[in-house]
């Protein structure tokens, strides 16, 4: 092989959308803060839904938003910027287990809705609420890519 067809090769790279990039949400510091701070657009919950394959209901139970105010977000256009941080946590987490079922969207989404054990027996879609909750489920999507115990 010559010299020149290093220079020249080119890897074939085939990038995902990110779940964030999927349902529009800024992936840098600045705009993702500036994002949330305004509050996300009610069509990012919706897409969301879609991209997990869940209902409204149980995206709007785990970051705490009633139906009465899910309402009235439809009708203002946009979510609280606690709603839509919680949001945000929730779409995080979705890709890091994205990422640790290396792209397989079924496995992520029921890893998301099943009871586990280094969580106090709670399931990661409840576990959205604080930044101390999400942590420790980032940790543990590290740990369990790590093959570390938990």
């Amino acid at each position: 092989m010559s010299a020149t067809s290093f220079a020249t090769y080119k890897p074939l790279t085939v990038k995902k959308e990110t779940v964030l990039q999927m349902i529009g949400i800024p992936d840098r510091q600045k705009s993702l803060w500036d994002a949330i701070y305004e509050g996300f657009s009610i069509g990012v919950l919706d897409k969301l839904v879609d991209v997990m394959g869940v209902e409204k209901k149980t995206i709007s139970t785990a970051i705490e938003l009633s139906s009465t105010t899910l309402h009235r977000r439809r009708k203002l256009g946009v979510l609280s910027r606690e709603e839509s941080d919680k949001l945000y946590r929730v779409a995080e987490i979705y890709q890091a287990a994205i990422d640790l079922f290396e792209g397989d969207v079924k496995e992520a989404s029921a890893w998301m809705f099943k009871p586990a054990y280094a969580l106090g027996d709670r399931k990661p879609i409840d576990s959205v609420n604080t930044v101390a909750e999400s942590d420790a489920v980032l940790t543990l999507l590290r740990r369990l890519d790590q093959g570390v115990g938990v």
